[in-house]
């Protein structure tokens, strides 16, 4: 199950009395089979010190024709409390439950208090063989840490869907350029020739450079790109779109073309088709995009195209090259102009 990933079981509420009933981690989801009565799932302690606009999301889902006493609960103890339930949500539960009848498919939401410690509950109940309920992509997110630190979100467990943990190596607030670029400014200012300074400033951007693995580039992006108005989208580089940080197509969500993905402005097979390369997953030419529209860049290289795009008609295509919306032309000029400095023909 992808989120938070450590759970014990409580089944004594429950009547599991055939081979066919089951509660169980089936197809990389917790589900409840016929389970007559109640079992819960209780999460590891997360480590929620210092966190601050922390929220709770998970998706939950059923088949079958549900009846009203069967339902599935979302519930959670923060400094070892009693578990607060999340009642009624969106009208799809009750004054008991978070979720009853028949709701199909539900992304619950829950913002929640600050604290040391966090605990998360699931409950589910059905009483027959034809229905399921299951349960997926359990993500505790914040925002701003107490006392400084980057802004925007930061992942705790995870980000977006199956997403691993990722945590800054320096504090943005505390970057001086006079310090970082000082030999380019020293090639500058003696009037160096621009191969000279390239090369000072190739020099000064390899220096330790961390290196991302491609999985955590996925959660790169949710802070690199993270929409300014809320702060649980990512913007779409080509569409200009604000879509859910955990709608990413990793996993079993890489077949919806709604989906987003990793876009490599500078196309990987122009220089660095490798995964183990640098190159590949260098988070500055890495951009979040709908999965349909980066089809249909593909590896075209950017200039003037003729036709719209139909499903994003403020870029243009044809068989030569892809030419993107106007909005992001400086961005994607100044990301060619970084990798061809970055790597000068290389991969690393």
């Amino acid at each position: 199950m992808d989120g938070v990933t450590r759970w014990s079981i409580d089944v004594s509420n429950a009547q599991l009395t055939a081979t066919s009933d089951w509660f169980k981690v089936t197809n990389n989801k917790i589900e409840a089979r016929d389970v007559d009565g109640q079992v819960d799932w209780l999460s590891e302690i997360i480590d929620i010190q210092g966190k601050n606009d922390l929220n709770i999301s998970v998706l939950a889902e059923e088949s079958g024709t549900l009846e009203s006493a069967d339902f599935f609960d979302l519930s959670y103890s923060i400094d070892g409390a009693p578990f607060v339930k999340v009642e009624n949500w969106q009208g799809k539960g009750s004054s008991s439950h978070t979720l009853i009848d028949d709701f199909t498919s539900a992304t619950i939401t829950q913002s929640i208090a600050e604290g040391s410690t966090l605990q998360i509950k699931a409950s589910m109940a059905n009483n027959s063989g034809s229905e399921y309920i299951r349960l997926d992509n359990v993500l505790v997110t914040s925002g701003i840490e107490d006392g400084g630190g980057d802004s925007g979100q930061g992942p705790i467990i995870d980000a977006c869907f199956n997403c691993p943990d990722l945590s800054p190596i320096e504090d943005a607030a505390e970057f001086d350029d006079a310090t970082y670029y000082a030999a380019v400014f020293n090639a500058i200012d003696s009037v160096q020739s621009t191969e000279v300074i390239k090369t000072n400033i190739n020099e000064v951007i390899s220096a330790n450079h961390k290196q991302l693995t491609y999985s955590e580039a996925w959660t790169a992006l949710t802070v690199t790109d993270e929409d300014p108005l809320n702060p649980d989208n990512v913007i779409l580089f080509y569409r200009g779109i604000s879509k859910a940080k955990n709608s990413n197509g990793s996993g079993s969500q890489s077949t919806n073309p709604d989906n987003w993905n990793r876009e490599h402005v500078w196309a990987k097979s122009h220089g660095f088709p490798s995964s183990s390369a640098m190159a590949y997953s260098d988070i500055h030419h890495l951009r979040p995009t709908d999965i349909s529209v980066n089809s249909s860049r593909g590896n075209l290289d950017f200039d003037n195209s003729d036709a719209p795009l139909p499903e994003s008609p403020e870029n243009r295509v044809d068989g030569n090259s892809f030419e993107p919306r106007d909005a992001v032309k400086g961005d994607v000029a100044r990301i060619v102009l970084y990798m061809d400095t970055r790597y000068a023909g290389l991969d690393s």
